[in-house]
């Protein structure tokens, strides 16, 4: 193989390339650099942000998390090819913390 799949003596794997299954199970998931996982701030008296990713595209499936407390409801309301926007009805007198993680 090359050295393009590696197995150690500790079970380990490391690929070179893709991974096709049609099932994974898994006890923890690790998402490695930035692209599609991240976090961001709505600043106070701003409605919306964008969040520019290399990962965003008008399919994704973009999950936020607010971080810290808030009434308001966030909402991916715009997504395209390297951003998408968060935003809310009303504008918050404090900043409003959200991680996001893109599903494509």
């Amino acid at each position: 193989m090359a050295g393009k799949i590696v197995i150690d003596t500790k079970g380990n794997i490391v690929v070179e390339g893709k991974i096709a299954a049609q099932s994974i199970e898994a006890e923890e998931f690790k998402v490695l650099g930035a692209k599609t996982i991240g976090a961001s701030t709505l600043l106070p008296g701003e409605k919306s942000i964008e969040v520019a990713t290399p990962a965003a595209n008008n399919n994704s499936k973009i999950f936020i998390t607010p971080t810290t407390v808030t009434n308001k409801q966030l909402a991916v309301t715009y997504k395209t090819d390297g951003k998408f926007k968060v935003e809310i009805l009303e504008a918050d007198t404090t900043p409003i913390s959200f991680d996001w993680w893109i599903v494509n």
